[in-house]
């Protein structure tokens, strides 16, 4: 059992800082399998996560709105996530939404949560469970969303909160800041209403900017110490409960950062792109793929490969699928292929983390219809080959069908590259792949489709296995 307390926010002046910004970046080939998946025996509507145990590998808190509880994912060695504990909540609200953040500044990330009534509450942590703190500003009865990032530069994540306007005040974006604080205090600098929030780095000048959308999207660069300065004010094309700031628009080779906005309707239909400039403004917007967004949730902005521009990753709640628009069109065209992954009905949350820090970002999906967690591994970057090569001698001749066949039905070997192996580049490895690799060498068959004669990439989408970390030895 927790006791409930009321911790009235006070007042405090914040400093100066660095902070850092942009969208995380993996070292995958930006596509995924499923790895595992895990029963939590309920429904639970947000996920967030955090270390807690200090192990140094990433765990997960979840609630459920309708059990009005906790569960807390711990990882193994190996980073699967194993359900290690439960806490039901005491404080009479239905909560939905958690986010982690080092409220205490201790460097344990607690959790705060946001209930279907606007409460707000800080669990904070005790010997034994938590106490409840619910937390209140003056003249703000109503909170509506919130949003962590390092506004002030001490090494430490700011609470961005958006409330909603009523009789006696609120509707200002107010922020609970660390600087030169035992804990995170209510800072005096408030922003214009809100209904979303996004940062980045506008001038690489390592300052955290802001981006609020509400009836109006209002940019405003961070000169240092929280000292803002308003950009730009443009009004919104529709009204929206999403916003991601990232570069999808160019790959920029020269090292510039310009950021893009992308703004999602509440119909969950297409985005609008905005272009972004070197000075953190934005043009016009263009609406665009309402036919692949389809009643989108949860979006991800992500560079998986860790080069070029930024991927989206999403859930679609039409096609019961998350789907990831891939950064590999051309330059002005944001986004360009399309990856789709079959998910569970009533899929309501999704994170991205690397759970088993490979260097590859992994992706978790949870139904709350289901009670399934699932995640997906993402997959290592693809190594150089040669099709029809299927023993990396550098040369086509009877081994490479002998292998093959050896591999398909003697014994498995996993150091193969399957893309090699794959001589009609269908996607998949059987019988007809030697056929047409003996077909090529002995009956003047076709040349195999590339690469091949060869060393490279495969530049067909598919789910073999040819990862740098998998493939035994080099492409001659």
């Amino acid at each position: 059992m927790s006791r409930v307390q009321t911790l009235l926010i006070a007042l405090t002046v914040v400093s100066s800082g660095l902070v850092e910004a942009q969208s995380p970046q993996g070292f995958g080939n930006g596509r995924f399998t499923e790895a595992y998946s895990v029963n939590l025996g309920a429904n639970y509507s947000s996920m967030d996560v955090a270390e807690l145990n200090q192990d140094g590998i990433p765990d997960m808190v979840m609630v459920s709105e309708t059990l009005n509880s906790l569960i807390y994912l711990e990882s193994s060695a190996e980073g699967v996530l194993q359900i290690s504990a439960t806490y039901d909540i005491v404080y009479p609200a239905t909560f939905h939404e958690v986010l982690m953040i080092d409220f205490d500044l201790d460097g344990l990330e607690d959790c705060i949560l946001l209930s279907e009534d606007g409460s707000l509450l800080y669990m904070e942590r005790q010997a034994v469970g938590f106490s409840e703190v619910p937390l209140t500003i003056p003249g703000v009865n109503f909170f509506t969303g919130f949003h962590a990032a390092d506004l002030d530069g001490d090494g430490f994540e700011d609470l961005i909160l958006t409330t909603q306007p009523g009789i006696a005040g609120g509707g200002d974006t107010h922020v609970m800041a660390s600087a030169g604080n035992s804990e995170l205090t209510l800072s005096p600098i408030t922003f214009p209403n809100a209904n979303v929030v996004a940062t980045t780095d506008i001038g690489m000048d390592g300052d955290q900017d802001l981006y609020l959308v509400g009836s109006q999207i209002t940019i405003l660069e961070n000169l240092g110490g929280m000292d803002f300065l308003q950009l730009q004010v443009v009004d919104v094309p529709e009204e929206s409960d999403s916003i991601l700031v990232g570069e999808v628009l160019l790959d920029d080779p020269d090292g510039n950062y310009t950021p893009d906005l992308l703004l999602f309707p509440l119909s969950g239909f297409g985005v609008y792109v905005f272009p972004g400039s070197l000075l953190g403004t934005i043009g016009s917007p263009v609406y665009q793929l309402d036919s692949k967004i389809e009643q989108s949730s949860e979006h991800v902005l992500a560079n998986l490969e860790g080069s070029g521009s930024d991927d989206l990753i999403y859930i679609n709640s039409l096609e019961d699928e998350f789907q990831v628009l891939r950064a590999d069109g051309e330059d002005g065209i944001p986004f360009g292929s399309l990856d789709h992954y079959d998910i569970d009905p009533d899929s309501s949350c999704l994170t991205l983390c690397d759970f088993d820090l490979n260097g590859t970002f992994d992706v978790a999906v949870n139904s709350e219809s289901t009670g399934l967690l699932r995640v997906f591994y993402g997959k290592a970057p693809d190594a150089d080959f040669s099709r029809g090569d299927v023993n990396r001698d550098g040369q086509i001749n009877l081994a490479d069908p002998v292998v093959s066949l050896s591999s398909l039905f003697v014994a498995p070997d996993s150091t193969l590259c399957m893309d090699a192996l794959d001589c009609d580049d269908n996607g998949s490895v059987d019988i007809s792949d030697p056929i047409i690799l003996l077909n090529f060498l002995f009956s003047g068959g076709q040349s195999l489709p590339e690469p091949f004669g060869l060393c490279a990439e495969d530049s067909t989408v598919d789910f073999l296995d040819c990862s740098i970390y998998q493939v035994s030895g080099t492409c001659p």
